[in-house]
């Protein structure tokens, strides 16, 4: 039987074991529209889509679980153990007219942050005017008052960022977080490509859809590109913070898929305002290697001992000098984490309109800064009554809810310092269908990241990305290859 047509019963039917929702919290469903038909994605790979069977997904479950063990590919969530990292056999796919909102609304919110970045550590117009509380952003941990009022004359410091993404009920994409400070999951995304590729050849074969090998070709280019000399021969490095980050596999996947070199705080110097390679034989032998552009994938924090956090095994001590001094050009910027910031959503509209001259094409989730007072009063009752679709952050920090289990308790913790918390409107979020061992596939909310890469004097996102099933009480979280179909074979990959 066509797991594609039991899927479509399923979710049709609200009695069946594995159907939707129905009422206020329904789904949009990425695979079947309400009238039980394929959604235009689906519809155009069929029918070789619905040609597919349990025992096939089962087999091809197990294949690429072996890939994936083949190439040690891991994720280390924090304090326990690496896990084996989770890709679903069935990718999610979104049509060309689907993709084409993203697309311009992802370039334009690049834009925004990016003007916002400079404004921030620059003339802070968007604070004098009030367009912005300033609270929203000298009370967040990721603003480095050692980046700030330096003179620095990059108008684009945010070169690479990354944007997560839900449906609200109607199908509509809303920006649930933006990541800039050292974006993760371009490496994961590449390898799930390349998994699913291998497992379901005739189907992706079949299906024109955008590759995503040409998006590191740009960021390769755009890395060398960032060299504060503007050397053709560059040398840029990829910094982690070693084998134990979280996302370490997927550090290492992407320097090796850029290639370049894979390197620790421990292999760096600086000397005389620039970064250096450590020779073999330091501190005895001169170094003679110049690094001149830095990916971090290490929080800002955490780059430098020397000036930002005395403690920190990670940094290069002197690098923030180096960088004032025009001597390395990091990716991102030291300042970048304050982007980072529940607390800038809602005024997000406001500032685009202020900064680019343009409305905000790329909505967010709803979100209140409680600092606010206004925004603190409608609030609060929502929270005294124990609202089960709002959340409270803190502004930076972890990025998991506060305990809401003693809602008068969360209340008085806001009203001690509400400038530190943001609330958010949990979305609905989309579903579709993700395997479920044993012989069974089920509907999951998905979460959608994309990457934005500034190439050529533009901000560009990648046509793709990478997609996670939510977890629930009985699944673990799950990735997904994203397809993004071409509206016309003879369409560029990547634009």
């Amino acid at each position: 039987m066509s797991v594609l047509r039991d899927y479509a019963a399923a979710v049709t039917q609200p009695t069946l074991p594995f159907a939707s929702p129905r009422g206020s919290s329904a789904r949009f469903d990425e695979v079947i529209a309400p009238d039980g038909t394929l959604r235009p994605a689906w519809r155009a790979m069929a029918p070789g889509a619905l040609t597919l069977t349990i025992d096939d997904l089962s087999r091809l479950n197990r294949e690429v679980g072996a890939l994936l063990a083949d190439d040690g590919v891991t994720y280390n969530p924090a304090d326990s153990e690496p896990e084996p990292w989770r890709l679903d056999p069935v990718p999610l796919v979104l049509d060309s007219s689907d993709w084409a909102k993203l697309d311009v609304g992802l370039a334009q919110r690049a834009e925004l942050l990016n003007a916002l970045l400079v404004d921030v550590y620059g003339e802070r117009r968007m604070l004098r005017e009030g367009i912005l509380p300033a609270a929203t952003v000298l009370g967040h941990a990721g603003y480095i008052r050692a980046v700030a009022g330096t003179g620095s004359t990059d108008p684009h410091p945010l070169l690479f960022s990354a944007t997560d993404l839900g449906r609200d009920g109607d199908g509509e994409w809303r920006v649930i977080s933006d990541r800039v400070q050292a974006p993760s999951g371009l490496g994961y995304a590449m390898e799930n490509r390349r998994i699913v590729s291998q497992v379901v050849p005739e189907l992706f074969h079949g299906a024109t859809l955008h590759r995503i090998e040409p998006y590191f070709d740009a960021l390769r280019e755009a890395l060398i590109a960032a060299a504060p000399d503007a050397r053709p021969d560059a040398r840029v490095v990829v910094l982690t913070p070693g084998a134990l980050s979280e996302t370490a596999y997927d550090q290492a996947f992407l320097a090796g898929m850029l290639g370049f070199p894979l390197v620790q705080g421990a292999d760096l110097v600086v000397r005389d305002g620039k970064v250096w390679m450590k020779p073999a034989g330091w501190p005895e032998v001169t170094p003679r290697e110049r690094v001149d552009v830095i990916l971090r994938r290490v929080d800002a924090e955490w780059c430098d001992p020397l000036e930002l956090r005395g403690n920190s095994q990670l940094g290069v001590a002197g690098l923030t000098e180096a960088v004032r001094r025009g001597g390395v050009r990091l990716v991102n910027g030291l300042g970048a984490g304050v982007l980072e910031n529940p607390a800038l959503l809602p005024f997000l509209p406001a500032l685009c309109e202020r900064l680019l001259g343009e409305q905000l094409r790329l909505a967010s989730t709803p979100t209140w800064w409680c600092g606010d007072p206004d925004a603190l009063d409608l609030l609060t009752p929502r929270l005294l009554g124990a609202d089960p679709t709002v959340v409270v952050r803190a502004i930076d920090g972890p990025r998991t809810p506060l305990d809401a289990s003693d809602p008068a308790r969360l209340v008085d913790r806001i009203r001690h310092s509400p400038h530190r918390f943001a609330a958010q409107e949990l979305l609905p979020l989309s579903q579709a269908p993700t395997w479920r061992s044993p012989g069974q596939v089920d509907a999951r909310p998905v979460v959608l990241r994309t990457f934005t890469l500034r190439h050529q004097s533009t901000y560009r996102p990648l046509i793709g990305g990478l997609a996670t099933a939510v977890a629930d009480a009985a699944l673990p979280t799950a990735s997904k290859d994203v397809w993004v179909l071409k509206a016309d074979p003879a369409d560029l990959d990547q634009g």
